[in-house]
């Protein structure tokens, strides 16, 4: 909670943890507060609650760069962007940076409830013995949801899914493009965008328009002017070109 800098989702949790440094995304500015006494940066290459928004290549270099300098550790956070939903298994295979700690969940369970922390041994090493016995958890490691999280894995690096969803992501965003009620489009070259519309009581008069039609989008926790368009990644070509159709018929009826 400590790294979220939402004052009306964080108060009701603190005290946080101090010393904690908010920086603007994508902004290359902030990197000249990465110091020696930085402990770790810790970011999303995609931004999910703020909208499905994209770190840039610049920023994205330039930072790691930064950390690696500094001997500050690189975590990303792909919770949500993770396990195929932007088109590759995870974001930052984009970007060609490997981070020094991923940090995964949701979809990693494959539908049962497991997240993991990635890293090299030196670096697992060293949280699980200073001090010993200080990150256990009652339910780490879970043997069903680990079986679960493994057959998952197997099924998307051994089908289409993943470099699929990519057609079916220019398929669903040709249909819908052009729409008048539609601001901005932002997406991951994968089955995960936002629509932006023009106010967010659009977005709430939207909503249960499609749910009615049998088409469950939502907003952003961050960002509630734009729809969350996250189709598992099952979905075939005829159901997101259904999905556009049903969309396109929303917005051509929001009162």
């Amino acid at each position: 909670m400590s790294l979220m800098n939402d004052d009306s989702k964080t108060s009701p949790y603190g005290p946080g943890v101090t010393d904690v440094f908010h920086f603007d995304y994508n902004e290359l500015n902030i990197l000249e507060n990465i110091d020696h006494s930085t402990a770790a940066v810790i970011m999303e290459v995609v931004q999910a609650e703020a909208g499905v928004i994209k770190a840039d290549f610049q920023f994205l270099e330039a930072l790691a760069e930064k950390c690696r300098e500094m001997g500050s550790l690189l975590v990303f956070d792909e919770i949500q962007s993770g396990m195929g939903r932007t088109g590759s298994l995870f974001a930052f295979e984009q970007y060609g940076i490997t981070p020094d700690i991923l940090v995964l969940g949701k979809s990693l369970g494959g539908g049962l409830p497991l997240s993991a922390m990635v890293s090299s041994n030196k670096i697992t090493h060293s949280i699980a013995t200073n001090p010993p016995l200080t990150h256990m958890s009652t339910f780490g490691g879970h043997p069903l949801c680990c079986a679960a999280g493994l057959a998952s894995l197997e099924v998307l690096l051994k089908s289409d899914l993943i470099p699929q969803s990519k057609i079916l992501s220019l398929a669903f965003l040709q249909k819908i493009k052009d729409h008048p009620q539609i601001k901005e489009i932002r997406s991951t070259c994968g089955l995960w965008m936002a629509i932006e519309l023009h106010h967010a009581e659009m977005v709430q008069k939207l909503i249960p328009l499609a749910q009615e039609k049998g088409l469950l989008i939502d907003w952003f926790l961050f960002n509630d002017k734009s729809l969350r368009i996250a189709p598992p990644l099952t979905i075939n070509y005829e159901e997101i070109l259904l999905a556009a159709d049903i969309l396109l018929d929303c917005l051509d009826h929001l009162p």
